[in-house]
């Protein structure tokens, strides 16, 4: 059995940065893509469309960047916490096999 004792604070707020903004960026990538097809049913494509495009791009890009931002926060707590509960209770055991 081993023990994580400790989780590198820089590389969790990486982590959960770069997980949140995936997520959100998709998501909001999703919303556009449905904007854009629901503008081509209404038989006005082109106005709605130029309207979306700027605007939601600029959403699209910025709901990333702020999940981008709280992810990196929560990841980087959540590794603080787990350090300093570790230091108390020595860590989580794990089994580790090679294959």
């Amino acid at each position: 059995m081993k023990k994580i004792r400790k989780i590198n604070m820089g590389s969790a707020a990486l982590f959960g940065g770069v997980l949140a903004g995936v997520y959100v960026f998709f998501g909001a990538l999703l919303i556009y893509i449905l904007e854009v097809l629901g503008a081509l049913g209404e038989g006005k494509f082109l106005e709605s469309f130029l309207g979306l495009t700027a605007g939601t791009f600029i959403g699209v890009v910025l709901a990333g960047v702020m999940a981008f931002v709280a992810g990196a926060v929560a990841g980087f707590f959540y590794a603080l916490v787990y350090n300093v509960v570790a230091n108390i209770t020595g860590g989580l055991e794990i089994e580790l096999t090679d294959s």
